[in-house]
């Protein structure tokens, strides 16, 4: 193991404790990213004091925090220029919550739709025709040529499938 590693691996928690005091808790949705971008600059600091170090200069210590907190705070104000806006609220900053709301939503759309697969083509279109074109039963079942309590047997099932998948997630 290299020493830019070792000094990697010994000071990892670095990132996680320069989010935490900048008010970033793990359950704001730009955590992750913001976390990445902490162990880009961990991964730096540990390459350029394994080169550069002397026995006089800064600790690893000051060093690594130093450039982690620039690159988490680069990358906020990256997530802010890209149209995430936050507001301050507390001394903390906070999404504005339209925002969050919207982004939480595609989120949840884009889960529901990797998890359609799932479904059986007669219960992908059904829930498909009821929730995104927003058909009503009984249109689906005239057009289909089935009872509407089939048509709504066979969309609960798929929406039964989704939920259990959600909660298997979890």
């Amino acid at each position: 193991m290299s020493d830019w590693e070792r000094l990697f691996n010994a000071y990892r928690h670095i990132p996680r404790k320069t989010l935490r005091r900048l008010g970033i808790k793990a359950r704001h949705f730009w955590y992750e990213d913001l976390l990445q971008e902490g162990y880009i600059g961990l991964i730096r600091a540990a390459r350029w004091y394994a080169v550069q170090r002397t026995d006089y200069g800064p600790t690893f210590r000051s060093v690594a925090i130093r450039i982690v907190r620039r690159h988490v705070r680069r990358a906020m104000v990256k997530l802010r220029q890209e149209g995430l806006r936050t507001t301050t609220i507390g001394g903390h900053d906070r999404m504005d919550l339209q925002q969050y709301n919207t982004t939480m939503r595609m989120e949840l759309v884009r889960d529901v739709l990797s998890l359609m697969d799932k479904l059986t083509d007669r219960e992908r279109a059904y829930v498909i025709s009821h929730y995104v074109d927003e058909v009503t039963v009984t249109s689906i079942s005239e057009t289909i040529g089935d009872s509407r309590y089939h048509v709504t047997q066979e969309i609960q099932c798929g929406i039964g499938k989704i939920r259990d998948s959600f909660v298997d997630c979890d």
